[in-house]
């Protein structure tokens, strides 16, 4: 029998170049576009993620790579634990003429005209990562309480996240569900003066009415699903993926 020995590879002294003979150092290595995929459970609140663009520095080798940072997005009904936040968000307006109100609701008060409200007109809100950033909701028409089918419409954004699509959001998910529940016009009573306003709402398609003393009356023409249907659908009624699917729409409004 014989025996091969593996021969041992000779040792080479590493030669050592000098600093000023190497070749300049190459530009940074950039990993691949990174994308955070956000799984939620059933259970969890349904949300929508958006991507903001973060340009890496000029000294990198691609500086035209971004990384994809997400924010969540996420336009509902809301519910009675919802209240105190969005009294918060009220509050600022409280006895200006942005407000029909001259003094700050109890917050008791507010969830029991919440509890009023979202179920038989509607009363959404929108959130970014979880924090609340603006809500509107309807009431009757002033002018005839009794005509089930007009409504008021009232809008309400921190200034913080005004001008990156909020109030336009709540408006899109609240004009999609008025008309999936058969309602037929809204009003939106805008207190002067408050140009903003105005053209925000002259912008989602609402002509002007009527001036008198400090408010614009402004209304808009729905297109109700079922223009024959004998009384509207409350919020809580309408069929889930119609929700869902309006839900998603409105979200992604949202410049966050």
């Amino acid at each position: 029998m014989i025996f091969s020995i593996p021969r041992k590879k000779p040792f080479v002294k590493e030669k050592i170049l000098p600093e000023s003979s190497l070749p300049p150092p190459g530009p940074l290595a950039i990993p691949p576009l990174i994308c955070y995929n956000f799984i939620q459970s059933r259970n969890q609140r349904k949300g929508r993620y958006r991507g903001q663009r973060a340009v890496f520095p000029a000294f990198c080798a691609e500086p035209d790579r971004v990384a994809i940072i997400m924010a969540k997005v996420a336009v509902r009904r809301i519910n009675e634990w919802d209240g105190p936040s969005m009294l918060k968000i009220y509050a600022p307006y409280v006895g200006t003429p942005l407000a029909p109100e001259d003094t700050l609701p109890e917050l008791q008060d507010y969830i029991r005209r919440i509890d009023t409200y979202t179920y038989g007109l509607g009363w959404l809100l929108c959130e970014i990562d979880s924090t609340p950033a603006g809500f509107c909701h309807l009431t009757e028409n002033r002018h005839d309480p009794e005509n089930l089918f007009s409504v008021e419409f009232q809008l309400y954004v921190k200034a913080e996240y005004q001008r990156i699509g909020v109030g336009r959001a709540l408006w899109t998910l609240m004009r999609d569900m008025m008309e999936l529940g058969n309602r037929r016009e809204v009003f939106a009573r805008i207190g002067l003066p408050n140009e903003t306003g105005r053209a925000f709402f002259e912008a989602m398609g609402f002509v002007p009415q009527e001036e008198g003393g400090q408010v614009l009356t402004a209304r808009y023409a729905l297109r109700p699903a079922d223009p024959e249907a004998l009384k509207p659908t409350k919020p809580y009624l309408l069929l889930n993926h119609e929700y869902e699917a309006a839900r998603e729409k409105a979200a992604l409004l949202v410049r966050a």
